[in-house]
């Protein structure tokens, strides 16, 4: 069975290694897509959205939504 991140609690740097490992497995998936039968054709689905989770939650540490330690802080400058 896969293993289960919790995103939430992870640290800026945590998110940054994490999403490398992510799109590595994308792309040994997208190859074995071409070059055989694969089991689940969901995975890469899944993948795709845990990327789009990763880059979300780092996007949000840039824009001072998020701290670094992944506490969500909120808009600022909203009422």
């Amino acid at each position: 069975m896969k293993k289960k991140y919790d995103y939430e609690e992870m640290g800026k740097k945590e998110l940054e290694k994490l999403l490398d490992d992510k799109m590595k497995e994308l792309r040994e998936i997208r190859f074995d897509f071409v070059l055989s039968a694969v089991d689940d054709p969901s995975v890469k689905t899944h993948l795709r959205k845990d990327i789009a989770r990763i880059k979300t939650m780092l996007r949000e540490m840039e824009l001072g939504i998020r701290t670094e330690e992944n506490k969500y802080v909120g808009v600022k400058g909203a009422k």
